[in-house]
């Protein structure tokens, strides 16, 4: 034992400063343990709110106005597609696409990029064909509202404000509820939007569009065809300069 006044042994030493090492390492791990489930905390409040967040039903800006582009419903292929353009512009570019699929949305401001450039001069013509492949429950409610925006002249605002639903609230947003909103935001009749969305015509059109992207060759989506030529998808900046080499040369530019 050590009495007062005497020099501890170098062996105590030893021992008293290995316990507050032990204790200092207690003390950083018990401080972890905190942070940790501070921040844990945090990160489950945040999906809380984002789950219980309802989807926005207002009508998105999505910067691009239609004014003066014809809309027109071409089967020609078998199954409706939802055009935009000239329908006699000297290049076609079709799209098959899916409302579920994230590359799907990321090729959406390419194809608007497309619409300036050469849709508003009358040179190219845009046909959506919307197909249900990757989570049809999803792509299908999606489908259903872009038929049926069609059957009163505005497709291709419809187009637009399901990829915000799906931008904003992901695939899982669309619902007839949040559809009908935004179809009463663009000024459709409400009735005649909500009978088209449940018939059985509908139903029909999107086994019709489905049917023909399989018949095509269609395993995956988006799938571009510019005069019937297939380009092949890769990242948004690199399709677009695909996408213009394909048009300039339908032109013969």
């Amino acid at each position: 034992m050590t009495q007062r006044g005497e020099k501890m042994a170098p062996s105590s030493k030893v021992r008293q400063r290995a316990h507050e090492r032990r204790a200092q390492r207690r003390r950083q791990q018990q401080m972890r343990v905190m942070i940790g489930i501070g921040v844990g905390a945090l990160i489950l409040a945040a999906l809380l709110i984002l789950i219980s967040r309802p989807p926005d039903t207002s009508v998105a800006e999505t910067g691009i106005d239609y004014t003066g582009l014809e809309q027109s419903i071409d089967d020609s292929l078998g199954a409706p597609g939802y055009v935009l353009g000239n329908p006699d512009a000297a290049v076609t570019l079709v799209d098959y696409s899916d409302f579920s699929c994230p590359h799907c949305r990321d090729l959406a401001p390419v194809i608007h990029r497309l619409v300036d450039e050469y849709v508003r001069d009358g040179r190219l013509r845009v046909v959506y064909k919307s197909v249900s492949f990757v989570n049809p429950p999803t792509s299908e409610a999606a489908t259903s509202a872009m038929i049926c925006a069609a059957e009163q002249g505005k497709a291709w605002e419809m187009h637009d404000q399901i990829w915000a639903i799906n931008e904003d609230s992901g695939p899982g947003a669309y619902t007839q509820a949040v559809f009908a909103a935004r179809a009463a935001g663009l000024g459709l009749d409400s009735g005649q939007f909500n009978s088209c969305y449940t018939s059985a015509e509908t139903r029909s059109i999107i086994e019709a569009i489905n049917a023909e992207a399989s018949g095509r060759g269609v395993v995956g989506t988006p799938t571009i065809f510019v005069n019937d030529q297939h380009v092949p998808n890769t990242l948004p900046d690199e399709m677009y300069l695909r996408l213009v080499d394909a048009i300039q040369a339908a032109l013969g530019s």
